[in-house]
């Protein structure tokens, strides 16, 4: 009677029935654990969870082995958006129920949500090898759980397998490309990328990730391409802005480049290596006012903030560098050679430090220092640096 009761969507007479039931049940512990699981799932189909996983309580409590318990109380609790107990019971379920292989892709998918990566490789690993047949859906997580931890090459093989998916191909196609692009296969990226685009895939950061695969292999003319289309497309903007600008600087642009940087930092209101490359658009422009201005900011503001690394160690130096270059080209030779003695007992940049110093002594008519100072030049046991045409000869 309870059975068709709720079969037929009478969920109060089906409670009624339940809790008579119940008064009459005696000591029996399955009976009372099957009684308290169908007035668990009759209160979940009403929504009223409040109740109802008391009750999925209470038949755990005469029978621990109710699987459906604990899998019902999992749907709950994720209902909920408690996924660590939703977690928790879905583990439960699946230590008695070892072989309902679809409740791990369930299990993976709270995992994933939570960021437990590797937890969601594993379950998913455990549904995928119990499938007869591929699962492409499957795989595309999976794949994305590996690209997540940094498993690249992993994450590539299932988005193979999974760009024959009619709903995530074109996402594992795209997401195999952002794998190979932190491989540094830009190459087989660009080509997944082009794929993408000559399919008319709506994926956002198409073209601006096409655009740094292109960029960080020499093709800064194409990749500049790229980046315009996400500028127009006013898809992730900033960083199609700040990349063209990049591209610019490379090819010389150094007018086009000035502009991007100052829309970039007029969007984002960013002080960050911006500046620093701002700058060298100016000098190179020949614009030295502002392309100090652009240098102090970033050696006074940006600078002392930026996290260590080799990539970003010279920059400091680079930037009073590039500084004491605009104040020549300003005719400020003694401000300018307060940034590279800074250099030179630094220790950085020695060589073209002293070189760009005898530069200013000998325009100050200092011309004993500036011997001194090409000699010492000569001295250092560091090769020339490789110096932008444009500003070795705004030194000269």
């Amino acid at each position: 009677l309870i059975t068709m009761k709720i079969n037929s969507g009478a969920y109060d007479e089906a409670l009624a029935n339940i809790d008579k039931a119940l008064s009459l049940a005696g000591d029996d512990p399955l009976l009372l654990a099957d009684l308290w699981l169908k007035k668990g799932a009759v209160q979940a189909m009403q929504g009223n969870y409040d109740n109802a996983l008391p009750a999925l309580q209470k038949t755990l409590e005469y029978d621990a082995q109710t699987a459906d318990a604990y899998l019902l109380s999992a749907q709950i609790y994720s209902e909920q958006g408690e996924v660590l107990k939703a977690i928790e019971y879905m583990e439960h379920y699946l230590t008695i129920k070892p072989d309902d292989i679809s409740m791990y892709a369930l299990l993976a998918e709270l995992h994933f949500s939570l960021g437990q990566y590797k937890e969601a490789e594993q379950a998913y690993s455990k549904f995928i090898d119990a499938q007869e047949t591929v699962d492409p859906a499957a795989m595309y997580m999976r794949g994305v759980s590996y690209m997540q931890s940094g498993r690249y090459e992993e994450a590539i093989d299932d988005f193979t397998v999974a760009l024959d998916d009619p709903e995530q191909g074109h996402h594992a196609r795209f997401n195999r490309a952002v794998s190979y692009m932190q491989l540094g296969r830009f190459d087989e990226a660009e080509a997944d990328f082009t794929l993408l685009t000559d399919a008319g895939a709506a994926i956002e950061g198409l073209s601006l990730n096409r655009g740094i695969t292109r960029m960080s292999q020499g093709k800064m003319a194409e990749a500049a391409e790229d980046f315009t289309a996400s500028i127009d497309k006013e898809e992730q903007t900033a960083d199609a802005l700040v990349n063209r600008a990049a591209c610019r600087i490379q090819m010389q642009q150094f007018e086009e480049a000035y502009e991007d940087y100052t829309s970039y930092i007029a969007l984002t209101g960013a002080k960050d290596t911006s500046m620093y490359y701002r700058g060298i658009a100016l000098l190179s422009m020949q614009k030295y006012e502002e392309a100090a201005e652009d240098f102090t900011v970033f050696l006074d503001e940006v600078a002392p903030q930026m996290a260590a690394s080799a990539e970003m160690a010279d920059l400091p130096a680079w930037a009073r560098n590039y500084r004491a270059a605009a104040r020549m080209g300003s005719a400020k030779y003694e401000e300018a050679i307060l940034d590279l003695t800074a250099n030179i007992e630094e220790g950085s940049l020695k060589a073209i430090s002293y070189y760009n110093r005898s530069l200013c002594y000998q325009s100050l008519g200092k011309n004993d220092l500036a011997e001194e100072d090409l000699m010492m030049s000569l001295m250092q046991e560091e090769a020339p640096p490789d110096v932008p045409k444009e500003l070795s000869e705004t030194n000269n």
